[in-house]
């Protein structure tokens, strides 16, 4: 009578049922595992970046994006001179800098300790490579 019983256990497991599950979980980990590349910061360090889910999927070159180092510096007006009004600082694009940051937090008198990431357990310094270009005119250095 138990070898009856035990049968019919496995008779639920079909291969139809087992299929469908190892698909599910297989989908599940390809999902999770592929946030990991949408939230990838690291290759902002090799002077790229990616609008895409993957690296490698719509990768453009932040050098092909408004630099003010670019050799259309002498058409953007600066923000503070006479021709600035017409500066809209809300419109551009975050851009990727090498010369950034400009002072570590820890040699900042004026920001509270809670404010400075780098001493609080932050991974890494690459957020701070990153600075606002508007589109059209040059915002100073301060």
């Amino acid at each position: 009578m138990t070898d009856n019983t035990e049968s019919k256990n496995f008779k639920r497991f079909d291969l139809l049922e087992l299929s469908l599950a190892a698909l599910a979980f297989f989908l599940v980990t390809v999902l999770f595992i592929s946030r990991f590349f949408y939230f990838n910061f690291e290759t902002a360090a090799n002077g790229s970046y990616h609008t895409g889910p993957v690296a490698w999927v719509g990768s453009k070159n932040v050098s092909s994006s408004p630099s003010i180092y670019s050799s259309s510096e002498h058409e953007r007006v600066g923000f503070l001179e006479a021709d600035g009004d017409g500066c809209d600082i809300f419109d551009g694009n975050w851009v990727w800098d090498d010369s950034y940051p400009l002072y570590k937090s820890r040699d900042c008198p004026f920001m509270d300790g809670g404010f400075r990431c780098s001493e609080n357990s932050r991974p890494n310094d690459l957020y701070t490579k990153w600075r606002w270009q508007p589109n059209g005119c040059n915002l100073p250095r301060y």
